[in-house]
Protein backbone atom coordinates (compact mmCIF):
# COMPACT_ATOMS: atom_id res chain seq x y z
CA UNK A 1 0.00 0.00 0.00
CA UNK A 2 0.79 3.22 -0.21
CA UNK A 3 2.97 5.16 2.92
CA UNK A 4 0.27 7.97 3.13
CA UNK A 5 -3.47 7.47 1.87
CA UNK A 6 -6.28 10.43 2.46
CA UNK A 7 -8.96 7.84 1.64
CA UNK A 8 -8.39 5.72 4.83
CA UNK A 9 -10.47 6.12 7.49
CA UNK A 10 -8.91 6.65 10.75
CA UNK A 11 -7.30 3.61 12.65
CA UNK A 12 -8.00 1.52 9.49
CA UNK A 13 -5.31 -0.76 7.37
CA UNK A 14 -6.00 -1.80 3.64
CA UNK A 15 -5.96 -5.46 3.80
CA UNK A 16 -7.29 -8.16 2.05
CA UNK A 17 -8.19 -10.39 3.93
CA UNK A 18 -8.16 -12.08 7.38
CA UNK A 19 -5.93 -10.89 10.11
CA UNK A 20 -4.57 -13.43 12.19
CA UNK A 21 -2.57 -13.78 15.77
CA UNK A 22 -1.41 -16.18 17.86
CA UNK A 23 -1.48 -16.19 22.22
CA UNK A 24 0.69 -18.68 24.11
CA UNK A 25 -1.97 -20.48 26.50
CA UNK A 26 0.36 -21.36 29.58
CA UNK A 27 -0.54 -23.25 33.83
CA UNK A 28 1.88 -23.78 36.22
CA UNK A 29 3.03 -26.65 34.23
CA UNK A 30 4.38 -24.31 31.69
CA UNK A 31 3.21 -24.46 27.71
CA UNK A 32 -0.18 -25.61 27.25
CA UNK A 33 -0.92 -24.43 23.88
CA UNK A 34 -2.11 -21.66 21.58
CA UNK A 35 -5.11 -19.40 21.17
CA UNK A 36 -5.53 -18.33 18.07
CA UNK A 37 -7.43 -14.98 16.78
CA UNK A 38 -8.98 -14.11 13.26
CA UNK A 39 -10.68 -10.96 12.70
CA UNK A 40 -12.34 -8.99 9.33
CA UNK A 41 -14.19 -6.08 9.20
CA UNK A 42 -17.22 -5.78 7.06
CA UNK A 43 -19.71 -3.17 5.32
CA UNK A 44 -23.33 -2.94 6.34
CA UNK A 45 -25.70 -3.34 3.26
CA UNK A 46 -29.58 -2.99 3.95
CA UNK A 47 -31.58 -5.92 3.24
CA UNK A 48 -28.06 -8.16 2.18
CA UNK A 49 -25.52 -9.94 3.87
CA UNK A 50 -22.20 -8.11 5.35
CA UNK A 51 -19.70 -7.18 2.56
CA UNK A 52 -15.64 -7.69 3.58
CA UNK A 53 -14.26 -3.74 3.57
CA UNK A 54 -11.40 -2.75 1.37
CA UNK A 55 -10.27 -1.09 4.59
CA UNK A 56 -9.95 -3.34 7.89
CA UNK A 57 -9.58 -2.37 11.71
CA UNK A 58 -6.79 -4.19 12.94
CA UNK A 59 -6.90 -6.43 15.70
CA UNK A 60 -6.65 -4.25 19.04
CA UNK A 61 -3.89 -5.27 21.44
CA UNK A 62 -5.31 -2.97 24.63
CA UNK A 63 -8.49 -1.21 25.86
CA UNK A 64 -9.75 1.44 23.99
CA UNK A 65 -11.90 4.24 25.75
CA UNK A 66 -13.88 7.10 24.15
CA UNK A 67 -11.77 9.91 23.18
CA UNK A 68 -8.80 8.22 23.36
CA UNK A 69 -9.21 9.13 27.55
CA UNK A 70 -6.64 7.42 29.17
CA UNK A 71 -8.67 7.57 32.64
CA UNK A 72 -10.71 4.38 32.70
CA UNK A 73 -13.17 5.43 35.38
CA UNK A 74 -14.38 8.72 34.02
CA UNK A 75 -14.44 7.15 30.44
CA UNK A 76 -16.52 4.42 29.51
CA UNK A 77 -15.16 1.44 27.58
CA UNK A 78 -15.68 1.78 23.76
CA UNK A 79 -13.44 -1.65 22.65
CA UNK A 80 -11.93 -4.17 24.76
CA UNK A 81 -8.36 -5.75 23.81
CA UNK A 82 -9.17 -8.78 21.54
CA UNK A 83 -6.03 -10.86 22.43
CA UNK A 84 -8.30 -12.40 24.70
CA UNK A 85 -9.27 -16.97 24.77
CA UNK A 86 -12.15 -18.11 23.08
CA UNK A 87 -15.09 -17.20 24.94
CA UNK A 88 -17.88 -19.77 26.30
CA UNK A 89 -20.56 -17.94 23.84
CA UNK A 90 -20.58 -14.75 21.15
CA UNK A 91 -20.57 -11.60 22.41
CA UNK A 92 -22.70 -9.02 20.52
CA UNK A 93 -21.17 -5.62 21.08
CA UNK A 94 -23.06 -2.73 19.30
CA UNK A 95 -21.55 0.96 19.80
CA UNK A 96 -23.80 3.75 17.90
CA UNK A 97 -26.64 6.16 18.96
CA UNK A 98 -30.41 6.18 18.99
CA UNK A 99 -32.24 8.11 16.52
CA UNK A 100 -36.32 8.68 17.63
CA UNK A 101 -38.48 8.34 14.46
CA UNK A 102 -39.77 11.55 13.37
CA UNK A 103 -36.28 13.45 13.93
CA UNK A 104 -37.33 14.12 17.70
CA UNK A 105 -39.03 12.55 20.73
CA UNK A 106 -39.02 12.65 25.19
CA UNK A 107 -38.62 9.24 24.89
CA UNK A 108 -37.69 6.20 21.97
CA UNK A 109 -36.85 2.25 22.20
CA UNK A 110 -33.51 1.79 20.46
CA UNK A 111 -33.60 -2.61 19.76
CA UNK A 112 -30.81 -4.57 18.54
CA UNK A 113 -32.49 -8.16 17.59
CA UNK A 114 -30.32 -11.40 16.26
CA UNK A 115 -32.40 -13.64 14.90
CA UNK A 116 -34.92 -15.61 17.31
CA UNK A 117 -31.91 -16.18 19.84
CA UNK A 118 -30.86 -12.30 20.87
CA UNK A 119 -33.60 -9.47 21.44
CA UNK A 120 -32.59 -6.87 23.33
CA UNK A 121 -33.69 -2.84 24.16
CA UNK A 122 -32.98 0.21 25.53
CA UNK A 123 -35.62 2.73 27.07
CA UNK A 124 -34.01 6.28 25.78
CA UNK A 125 -35.08 9.34 28.00
CA UNK A 126 -34.18 12.92 26.93
CA UNK A 127 -32.36 14.87 29.79
CA UNK A 128 -34.16 15.05 33.06
CA UNK A 129 -33.07 16.07 36.48
CA UNK A 130 -33.93 15.37 40.14
CA UNK A 131 -33.50 16.51 43.42
CA UNK A 132 -34.01 15.21 47.06
CA UNK A 133 -35.06 17.50 49.98
CA UNK A 134 -34.41 16.50 53.35
CA UNK A 135 -37.04 18.95 54.89
CA UNK A 136 -39.71 17.56 52.99
CA UNK A 137 -38.43 14.08 52.84
CA UNK A 138 -39.26 13.94 49.21
CA UNK A 139 -38.11 13.86 45.62
CA UNK A 140 -38.69 15.38 42.68
CA UNK A 141 -38.20 14.94 39.00
CA UNK A 142 -38.42 17.17 36.12
CA UNK A 143 -39.94 16.07 32.39
CA UNK A 144 -37.71 15.03 30.25
CA UNK A 145 -36.30 17.27 27.07
CA UNK A 146 -36.97 16.69 23.83
CA UNK A 147 -34.08 14.76 21.18
CA UNK A 148 -33.13 13.93 17.83
CA UNK A 149 -29.75 11.73 18.92
CA UNK A 150 -28.53 10.35 22.13
CA UNK A 151 -25.10 8.37 22.46
CA UNK A 152 -25.23 4.93 23.83
CA UNK A 153 -22.60 5.08 25.94
CA UNK A 154 -22.01 4.11 29.84
CA UNK A 155 -21.96 7.69 31.10
CA UNK A 156 -25.57 8.26 30.11
CA UNK A 157 -26.86 5.14 31.49
CA UNK A 158 -27.61 4.67 35.43
CA UNK A 159 -24.47 5.16 37.86
CA UNK A 160 -21.76 7.24 38.31
CA UNK A 161 -19.81 8.51 41.58
CA UNK A 162 -22.11 9.86 44.88
CA UNK A 163 -20.15 12.66 45.87
CA UNK A 164 -22.25 13.61 48.61
CA UNK A 165 -22.03 10.23 50.61
CA UNK A 166 -20.72 10.85 54.34
CA UNK A 167 -17.40 9.32 54.32
CA UNK A 168 -16.40 10.63 51.33
CA UNK A 169 -17.37 9.73 46.87
CA UNK A 170 -18.46 6.23 46.48
CA UNK A 171 -18.89 5.13 42.88
CA UNK A 172 -21.48 2.72 41.36
CA UNK A 173 -19.91 -0.65 41.34
CA UNK A 174 -21.22 -1.62 38.15
CA UNK A 175 -20.97 1.67 36.05
CA UNK A 176 -18.68 4.11 37.72
CA UNK A 177 -18.96 6.53 34.77
CA UNK A 178 -22.47 7.00 34.42
CA UNK A 179 -25.31 9.23 36.38
CA UNK A 180 -28.03 9.47 38.82
CA UNK A 181 -26.52 6.66 41.85
CA UNK A 182 -27.56 8.39 45.30
CA UNK A 183 -27.26 6.38 48.09
CA UNK A 184 -29.23 7.11 51.24
CA UNK A 185 -26.59 7.91 54.29
CA UNK A 186 -25.98 4.93 57.17
CA UNK A 187 -27.95 4.83 60.43
CA UNK A 188 -26.34 7.60 62.26
CA UNK A 189 -25.45 9.60 59.72
CA UNK A 190 -27.25 13.38 58.53
CA UNK A 191 -29.18 13.52 55.29
CA UNK A 192 -28.06 16.51 52.74
CA UNK A 193 -30.41 17.94 49.96
CA UNK A 194 -29.49 16.93 46.33
CA UNK A 195 -30.13 17.77 42.70
CA UNK A 196 -28.64 16.11 39.81
CA UNK A 197 -29.24 14.75 35.97
CA UNK A 198 -30.62 10.83 35.67
CA UNK A 199 -29.65 8.90 33.13
CA UNK A 200 -30.86 9.04 29.59
CA UNK A 201 -30.68 4.88 29.16
CA UNK A 202 -32.97 2.53 31.07
CA UNK A 203 -34.20 -0.89 31.10
CA UNK A 204 -37.56 -0.64 29.67
CA UNK A 205 -39.18 -3.38 32.03
CA UNK A 206 -37.46 -1.69 34.77
CA UNK A 207 -37.77 2.13 34.53
CA UNK A 208 -36.27 4.55 37.02
CA UNK A 209 -38.59 6.46 39.54
CA UNK A 210 -38.65 8.00 42.40
CA UNK A 211 -39.57 5.46 44.95
CA UNK A 212 -36.03 4.10 43.56
CA UNK A 213 -33.87 7.73 43.66
CA UNK A 214 -32.01 6.54 46.51
CA UNK A 215 -30.58 3.19 47.51
CA UNK A 216 -29.16 1.47 50.38
CA UNK A 217 -25.25 1.00 50.18
CA UNK A 218 -25.51 -2.70 51.25
CA UNK A 219 -27.83 -3.55 49.08
CA UNK A 220 -27.23 -1.72 45.80
CA UNK A 221 -27.73 -4.33 43.68
CA UNK A 222 -32.05 -4.19 44.38
CA UNK A 223 -31.71 -0.13 42.96
CA UNK A 224 -31.86 0.85 39.46
CA UNK A 225 -29.36 -0.67 37.01
CA UNK A 226 -27.05 0.07 34.69
CA UNK A 227 -28.94 -0.60 30.38
CA UNK A 228 -27.15 -0.43 27.64
CA UNK A 229 -25.64 -2.12 24.18
CA UNK A 230 -21.78 -1.18 25.21
CA UNK A 231 -19.15 -3.56 26.31
CA UNK A 232 -18.49 -3.80 29.60
CA UNK A 233 -14.70 -3.24 30.98
CA UNK A 234 -13.48 -6.78 33.48
CA UNK A 235 -13.40 -4.33 36.70
CA UNK A 236 -17.05 -3.72 36.84
CA UNK A 237 -19.37 -5.97 38.35
CA UNK A 238 -20.65 -8.55 37.99
CA UNK A 239 -17.96 -9.27 35.53
CA UNK A 240 -14.98 -8.13 38.10
CA UNK A 241 -16.74 -11.39 40.33
CA UNK A 242 -15.79 -13.53 38.15
CA UNK A 243 -12.48 -13.33 37.78
CA UNK A 244 -10.30 -15.97 39.41
CA UNK A 245 -7.22 -18.00 38.70
CA UNK A 246 -6.17 -21.08 36.36
CA UNK A 247 -7.03 -24.19 37.76
CA UNK A 248 -3.99 -25.21 37.01
CA UNK A 249 -2.45 -23.43 39.35
CA UNK A 250 -4.46 -24.72 42.46
CA UNK A 251 -2.11 -27.43 43.69
CA UNK A 252 0.33 -24.23 44.08
CA UNK A 253 -1.67 -22.30 45.93
CA UNK A 254 -2.96 -25.08 48.28
CA UNK A 255 0.46 -25.53 49.47
CA UNK A 256 1.33 -21.82 50.05
CA UNK A 257 -1.79 -21.11 51.96
CA UNK A 258 -3.40 -24.42 53.50
CA UNK A 259 -1.02 -23.94 56.84
CA UNK A 260 -1.17 -20.06 57.34
CA UNK A 261 2.02 -19.40 60.23
CA UNK A 262 1.09 -18.65 63.37
CA UNK A 263 -0.88 -15.35 63.96
CA UNK A 264 -1.43 -14.78 59.86
CA UNK A 265 -5.11 -14.18 58.67
CA UNK A 266 -6.80 -17.69 57.90
CA UNK A 267 -6.42 -19.45 54.46
CA UNK A 268 -8.00 -17.47 51.63
CA UNK A 269 -10.31 -19.75 49.40
CA UNK A 270 -9.06 -20.31 45.85
CA UNK A 271 -11.09 -18.55 43.26
CA UNK A 272 -11.63 -20.55 39.89
CA UNK A 273 -12.17 -18.05 36.49
CA UNK A 274 -15.69 -18.38 35.82
CA UNK A 275 -15.47 -18.89 31.86
CA UNK A 276 -18.01 -16.02 31.41
CA UNK A 277 -15.40 -13.58 32.70
CA UNK A 278 -14.32 -13.35 29.87
CA UNK A 279 -17.10 -12.05 28.10
CA UNK A 280 -17.38 -8.50 27.77
CA UNK A 281 -21.33 -8.63 26.52
CA UNK A 282 -23.73 -6.39 28.99
CA UNK A 283 -26.65 -7.79 30.00
CA UNK A 284 -28.32 -10.01 27.55
CA UNK A 285 -26.11 -9.45 24.86
CA UNK A 286 -24.71 -13.18 24.33
CA UNK A 287 -25.96 -16.01 22.15
CA UNK A 288 -25.49 -19.09 21.24
CA UNK A 289 -21.95 -19.09 18.11
CA UNK A 290 -23.35 -18.25 15.13
CA UNK A 291 -23.45 -19.87 11.81
CA UNK A 292 -23.81 -17.60 9.40
CA UNK A 293 -26.58 -16.10 7.82
CA UNK A 294 -28.52 -14.46 10.75
CA UNK A 295 -30.71 -11.36 10.04
CA UNK A 296 -29.76 -8.61 12.77
CA UNK A 297 -32.58 -6.04 13.06
CA UNK A 298 -31.77 -2.48 14.36
CA UNK A 299 -34.53 -0.08 15.56
CA UNK A 300 -33.78 3.27 15.88
CA UNK A 301 -30.22 3.02 15.55
CA UNK A 302 -28.93 4.65 11.84
CA UNK A 303 -29.41 8.45 11.52
CA UNK A 304 -31.67 7.66 8.22
CA UNK A 305 -33.09 4.10 8.43
CA UNK A 306 -35.72 3.20 11.06
CA UNK A 307 -34.89 0.09 10.61
CA UNK A 308 -31.04 -1.59 9.31
CA UNK A 309 -31.65 -4.93 8.64
CA UNK A 310 -28.87 -7.07 7.74
CA UNK A 311 -26.95 -10.39 7.50
CA UNK A 312 -24.20 -11.56 9.33
CA UNK A 313 -21.68 -13.01 6.56
CA UNK A 314 -21.53 -16.53 5.98
CA UNK A 315 -17.93 -16.73 4.99
CA UNK A 316 -15.71 -18.46 7.25
CA UNK A 317 -11.88 -18.44 7.04
CA UNK A 318 -10.13 -21.94 7.04
CA UNK A 319 -7.28 -21.28 9.20
CA UNK A 320 -3.90 -24.24 9.49
CA UNK A 321 -1.72 -23.95 12.12
CA UNK A 322 1.92 -25.37 11.77
CA UNK A 323 4.74 -26.30 14.54
CA UNK A 324 7.03 -27.26 12.22
CA UNK A 325 5.58 -31.05 11.61
CA UNK A 326 3.19 -29.67 9.05
CA UNK A 327 -0.27 -27.83 9.24
CA UNK A 328 -2.94 -28.45 11.44
CA UNK A 329 -6.47 -27.66 11.31
CA UNK A 330 -7.65 -25.03 13.83
CA UNK A 331 -11.72 -24.96 14.57
CA UNK A 332 -12.75 -21.67 14.81
CA UNK A 333 -16.06 -20.09 15.98
CA UNK A 334 -17.66 -16.65 16.38
CA UNK A 335 -17.60 -15.46 19.41
CA UNK A 336 -17.29 -11.23 19.18
CA UNK A 337 -19.42 -9.01 17.05
CA UNK A 338 -19.35 -5.51 16.93
CA UNK A 339 -21.78 -3.66 15.06
CA UNK A 340 -21.55 0.29 14.89
CA UNK A 341 -24.38 1.61 12.49
CA UNK A 342 -23.26 5.26 12.30
CA UNK A 343 -20.50 4.09 10.53
CA UNK A 344 -22.11 1.10 8.79
CA UNK A 345 -19.69 -1.50 10.21
CA UNK A 346 -19.33 -5.33 11.38
CA UNK A 347 -16.62 -6.79 13.23
CA UNK A 348 -16.12 -10.37 13.15
CA UNK A 349 -13.87 -11.87 15.46
CA UNK A 350 -13.43 -15.74 14.96
CA UNK A 351 -11.38 -17.78 17.56
CA UNK A 352 -9.86 -21.01 18.65
CA UNK A 353 -7.26 -23.07 20.59
CA UNK A 354 -4.75 -25.67 19.35
CA UNK A 355 -2.16 -27.76 21.81
CA UNK A 356 1.47 -27.43 22.14
CA UNK A 357 2.58 -30.81 20.73
CA UNK A 358 4.40 -33.27 23.31
CA UNK A 359 8.03 -31.77 23.57
CA UNK A 360 7.49 -28.73 22.32
CA UNK A 361 8.83 -25.55 23.38
CA UNK A 362 9.00 -21.26 23.60
CA UNK A 363 12.42 -21.56 21.67
CA UNK A 364 10.71 -23.14 18.56
CA UNK A 365 8.36 -20.34 18.38
CA UNK A 366 10.18 -19.25 15.19
CA UNK A 367 9.15 -22.66 13.33
CA UNK A 368 5.52 -21.30 13.75
CA UNK A 369 3.20 -20.31 10.67
CA UNK A 370 0.19 -20.42 9.44
CA UNK A 371 -2.18 -20.40 6.50
CA UNK A 372 -5.70 -18.78 5.94
CA UNK A 373 -7.73 -20.62 3.04
CA UNK A 374 -4.45 -22.27 1.51
CA UNK A 375 -2.52 -18.69 1.64
CA UNK A 376 0.33 -17.92 4.24
CA UNK A 377 -0.47 -15.13 6.68
CA UNK A 378 1.72 -13.11 8.86
CA UNK A 379 0.83 -12.82 12.64
CA UNK A 380 -0.55 -9.32 13.10
CA UNK A 381 1.68 -8.91 15.88
CA UNK A 382 4.28 -7.60 13.44
CA UNK A 383 2.26 -4.11 14.17
CA UNK A 384 3.21 -4.06 17.82
CA UNK A 385 7.41 -5.53 17.77
CA UNK A 386 9.13 -2.48 16.88
CA UNK A 387 8.07 -2.35 13.37
CA UNK A 388 6.97 1.41 12.54
CA UNK A 389 3.34 1.20 12.31
CA UNK A 390 3.27 4.71 10.23
CA UNK A 391 4.44 2.72 7.19
CA UNK A 392 1.41 0.73 7.50
CA UNK A 393 -1.12 3.03 8.48
CA UNK A 394 0.08 6.21 6.07
CA UNK A 395 1.10 8.35 9.44
CA UNK A 396 -2.30 8.46 10.76
CA UNK A 397 -2.67 8.07 14.69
Amino acid sequence: MQLSDPARPRHFVEHDGYQVQHLIESGAQGLRGFHLVVKRTYRLEQDAPAQPTRWQRPLRFSDSFYEDDPNPIGTPLRYETELTPPKPACDVILNGHCYPPGGEATTCIASLKVADVLHKKVRVVGDRSAWWSVGAKRAEMTGARPFSVMPLRWDFAYGGVDQSFPTGPLPHPANPSGVGYWVAPPPGMDDVDRWGALPNLEDPDRPLSLDHLKVDVRDWQSGPHPWGFGAVPRFWAPRAQKAGLDPSVRPLWDMIHANPPPGAAEALPFREMQPDFLSAAPAGQTMPYPTGGEQVLLQNLHPTEEELRFRLPTDRPRLSFDFGKGLTSVPLKVDTLIIEPDLMTLDVIWRGRVPAPEGFSVDQMGLIRFEVDGKPELPCKLLDTGFPIELLTGGHP
